[in-house]
């Protein structure tokens, strides 16, 4: 026993002048602490039980949402196909929109999150005499719309069918909208005045970035605005595909671009890619000539299945 509890049931019973009741009303006193802390104890551990099987319950639900992730995109390191998953994310709303009025293109592209880039945007626009916007990918197009008023000729790219098919019965009755059905990779681009790159590469391989500045750059196109990170100690670390994406900074190896024009920092929080969310606006003439694939290591190659 405590010997602090011993000292206060003392303090209790010592006035008592019969002995014997009162080494009866000590050892009563005695097991009534002693059942109270037993009982205490055991809520303890029936709490503790609950939490640790909250805990695994928790785990229990997430590992099962990862294996039905996984199964349903059948990840396979040696056959990334591009438009195979992205179509699966969309389709299956892995990325959001089960939920009304949510984007099914992730938490990146939702009206909250992009309340100062659809400022610094349109102030581009106004200050580059910006007519021709090409939005490479597009996806559902859930806060680019906003900017409508303000983009002379939208152009919507995305390597998904169904997103593209979505996108046109939405907005079949905006006149200046075209939307094309396009892998960034390898099909022909409009030639515009602005490309518009936002929240793609950092999903993707080295070599696959590689792959769409190039057509990018054989677009003829006049301003490039894309996603670049600021991380300084991440030397552009080729992407894993179980990854779900990346730090990229594309003024580090292995594409060394030059400073650019000017940067957008968006004033959000990457949670996947630990940095915030920042665009970089280049001129396209002022890019490495035609980037060669082969500056990048065979070894980060991942796939050639098109974005």
């Amino acid at each position: 026993m405590d010997k602090n509890i011993e000292n206060i049931i003392n303090d209790i019973v010592w006035w008592i002048p019969n002995t014997k009741l009162r080494n009866s009303i000590r050892n009563f006193l005695y097991l009534q602490i002693d059942i109270f802390q037993k009982n205490l104890a055991i809520e303890e551990k029936i709490k503790d039980i609950k939490t640790i099987e909250e805990k695994i319950k928790h785990i229990e639900i997430i590992e099962e949402k990862l294996n039905d992730i996984m199964t349903t995109l059948n990840m396979d390191i040696t056959s990334y196909d591009i438009k195979k998953q992205f179509g699966l994310m969309y389709e299956k709303c892995l990325c959001g929109g089960k939920i009304e009025g949510e984007s099914k293109s992730g938490g990146g592209s939702s009206i909250e999150i992009t309340t100062i880039l659809r400022t610094k945007l349109i102030d581009i626009i106004n200050r580059y005499n910006i007519k021709t916007f090409l939005d490479a990918p597009c996806g559902d197009m859930y806060w680019i719309k906003e900017l409508f008023p303000y983009i002379e000729n939208y152009i919507g790219v995305d390597i998904v069918p169904d997103v593209i098919k979505e996108n046109k019965s939405k907005f079949a009755h905006i006149s200046n909208v075209n939307l094309k059905n396009l892998d960034l990779m390898k099909d022909d681009l409009d030639k515009v005045d602005l490309v518009f790159c936002r929240d793609c590469i950092q999903h993707l391989s080295n070599i696959q970035t590689q792959k769409i500045i190039n057509n990018i750059i054989r677009s003829g196109s006049k301003y490039l605005l894309i996603s670049s990170h600021s991380n300084e100690s991440n030397s552009n670390r080729d992407k894993n595909e179980y990854i779900v994406a990346k730090a990229l900074n594309l003024e580090k190896p292995p594409f060394n671009f030059p400073k650019p024009i000017e940067y957008i920092e968006e004033g959000t929080f990457d949670k996947w890619i630990g940095y915030n969310r920042r665009m970089a606006l280049w001129e396209i003439s002022s890019l490495p000539d035609q980037i060669r694939s082969d500056q990048i290591r065979s070894d980060q190659i991942r796939s050639d299945n098109g974005i």
